[in-house]
């Protein structure tokens, strides 16, 4: 079985086949163009060492730059923690301004009212960093999955864009324990803990109107945010790395 993705690297037969010329090829003209604009750069170091990698270029003041696409998931995971950090951020930030509005509560304490534009600011983040951070996990899942990995149910053979696409993240990280016989009950606790975030993930990119079952009134979105906003996004984002550390460990094990 197939269990390693493929990496595509530069060869020492392909470098030394490349033209010798330094940017042969005249990027202005494609810089205002909608499409057919990656290039594919290859950069040799002194070192001996190559790197391969797309590049789409921009034109800025004059000059050319060269955006660099990263992988998928580390920029997703880089992404919510950056989210996360802009989140915390806001409220500290916030009080150092004027508060215009004020309630007393019934023993006498002070609330501040934060501005509309300021709470959103700090749910949106917050909302932004748990999406991107199983989009990133879910984007590691469907591209590890063997390319020849199969599994039987119901006497029907599911093959490995099925599993993409029919099954839950749960359903993926059960089968990656599979897999790789993951044993381990650092994988199983953060399963636990993703699953929830995942539920609550679901709740804001769907938005479905489910009133509460206590008060058909009440507005079904209002435990969601409540979850968000007493989650610790940073203890999440760390359980989805340690399950990317986990069966990347464990498929060199079975290299």
């Amino acid at each position: 079985m197939e269990k390693k993705r493929l990496h595509y690297k530069v060869s020492e037969e392909c470098l030394a086949n490349l033209p010798v010329e330094n940017g042969s090829i005249g990027f202005e003209k494609y810089c205002n163009k909608k499409q057919g604009n990656t290039f594919l750069c290859i950069m040799h170091h002194e070192n001996g060492l190559a790197d391969m990698c797309n590049v789409f270029p921009m034109k800025f003041n004059g000059k050319i730059y060269g955006v660099v696409y990263p992988d998928p998931i580390d920029m997703l995971i880089e992404q919510a923690g950056l989210f996360y950090a802009m989140a915390t951020n806001v409220l500290p930030t916030f009080a150092q301004q004027k508060v215009e509005h004020s309630v007393m509560s019934s023993e006498g304490e002070e609330v501040n009212m934060i501005d509309s534009k300021i709470a959103q600011q700090i749910i949106a983040y917050r909302v932004s960093s748990l999406t991107l951070s199983i989009m990133a996990l879910e984007s590691f899942l469907n591209s590890n999955i063997p390319n020849d990995y199969t599994i039987t149910r119901s006497g029907e053979s599911i093959n490995k864009s099925e599993i993409e696409l029919k099954f839950s993240i749960k359903d993926k990280l059960t089968e990656f324990k599979t897999i790789y016989n993951i044993d381990s009950k650092q994988y199983q606790d953060a399963i636990s803990n993703i699953q929830r975030m995942v539920i609550l993930r679901n709740d804001f990119v769907h938005m479905k109107s489910i009133p509460n079952s206590k008060n058909a009134m009440s507005d079904g979105l209002i435990k969601s945010y409540e979850t968000i906003m007493n989650s610790d996004l940073s203890k999440h984002i760390q359980d989805v790395k340690n399950v990317i550390s986990i069966i990347t460990e464990h498929q060199a094990a079975h290299a």
